[in-house]
């Protein structure tokens, strides 16, 4: 393997990473692109019922969404899909993504 492109190990624990709320959702930034010499990034959110992420457009990076809990609308362009647990998605970067958290649970993804 090439030294210029090795990759350390990472773990996080349960609960670990930074913390911060935006939205009414709790965001928890487990791996920063700044540790995987800016490969990706790692956050979960969990979000209460009725709250979710706005609809935004990334416009340097792709997202992969996977659900662990609850149930969340979820709308990328013009079509809008219900997602439960174990559904991921992929959206790529300059595509327009929302979400929202179902029912009486929170989601988190």
């Amino acid at each position: 393997m090439n030294d210029a492109f090795k990759q350390d190990p990472i773990l996080v624990m349960p609960g670990g990473g930074d913390e911060f709320t935006m939205v009414g959702s709790q965001f928890f930034h487990k791996v920063k692109s700044k540790d995987t010499n800016g490969v990706f990034s790692v956050i979960e959110i969990v979000t209460p019922p009725g709250k979710g992420v706005s609809l935004h457009v990334h416009e340097r990076e792709d997202e992969l969404v996977y659900l662990l809990e609850g149930e969340i609308e979820v709308t990328l362009g013009d079509q809008t899909m219900k997602a439960v647990p174990g559904v991921w998605l992929y959206c790529l970067e300059e595509f327009p993504m929302l979400s929202q958290a179902l029912g009486i649970n929170q989601a988190g993804y």
